[in-house]
C-alpha cells in the first residue's frame, strides 16, 4: 500500500510542482502590476488593435483552464465591431482576469458568454457565467485587495483575491468603468465601458 502512495505521488509530484511554480510566477507578476499602478509609473501606450486578435489571444492563453473545466463559451461581437486604439496590453490584462475568473468559479460543463457593445463614444465588453455568485453581503468588497468570497473559499478554488483589484485600477486608468450583477449560485455578470480614443493625425 505504501508503494504504491509513493508511486502515485512520485508520478503527480512534477505536475504539483509546475502547477505551484506557474502560480507564484503569476502571483508575483500581479503583484508587480499592482505596485506600478499605485505608484503612477505604469502609462498607457494607444495603438490601434483587433478586438477580435485580443480575445483568440486570451482565449488561447486559458485553453487549458476552458479543456479542463469543459466550459461551453460563446462569443457575441454584434456588429461593425471598430478597429480600436486601445493599449492593447492593459485590455488583455482586463480580458484575461475576466475571462479567467468566470472559468474559475464556474462548475464543470457551465457555460460563459462574452459580448459587445459598440457604439460612437465607447465599447462595452459584459462577460457572464452561470457559476457560484457572490454573496450579496459581500458584494461591496468583491473590488478590494486580497478579497475571496466566502462561498468560494469553502469550494477550495485556487486565488490569491488580486485580479479583480488590479482589473479596477486598469479600467480607472484607461477612463472606464467597471460594474457587475450576481446571484449566489446562480452566476454573474461582469461589464467593463471603455471610452474609444481617437487616435492622434500627429
Amino acid at each position: 500500500m505504501f508503494a504504491w502512495i509513493k508511486h502515485k505521488f512520485r508520478f503527480r509530484l512534477p505536475s504539483l510542482l509546475y502547477n505551484g511554480s506557474k502560480r507564484m510566477t503569476e502571483l508575483l507578476n500581479t503583484l508587480l502590476e499592482i505596485s506600478r499602478l499605485e505608484m503612477g509609473t505604469f502609462m498607457p501606450v494607444y495603438e490601434l488593435v483587433d478586438l477580435k486578435g485580443i480575445i483568440h489571444d486570451v482565449l488561447k492563453i486559458l485553453d487549458l483552464e476552458i479543456k479542463e473545466k469543459k466550459i461551453k463559451l460563446k462569443t457575441n461581437f454584434g456588429k461593425n465591431i471598430p478597429v480600436v486604439f486601445f493599449d492593447k496590453r492593459l485590455l488583455s490584462m482586463i480580458l484575461q482576469n475576466l475571462f479567467s475568473n468566470a472559468i474559475k468559479y464556474s462548475p464543470v460543463g457551465e457555460e460563459v458568454l462574452f459580448r459587445v457593445y459598440p457604439n460612437q463614444k465607447k465599447i462595452t465588453f459584459q462577460i457572464s457565467d452561470n457559476g457560484y455568485g457572490i454573496p450579496k453581503k459581500q458584494q461591496d468588497k468583491i473590488f478590494t485587495r486580497f478579497f475571496r468570497a466566502d462561498n468560494v473559499i469553502l469550494k477550495d478554488t485556487e486565488g490569491a483575491g488580486l485580479g479583480l483589484y488590479l482589473v479596477k485600477m486598469v479600467v480607472e486608468l484607461m477612463k472606464g468603468k467597471i460594474w457587475f450583477t450576481s446571484e449566489e449560485n446562480k452566476g454573474t455578470d461582469f461589464f467593463v465601458s471603455l471610452p474609444l480614443i481617437k487616435k492622434s493625425k500627429n
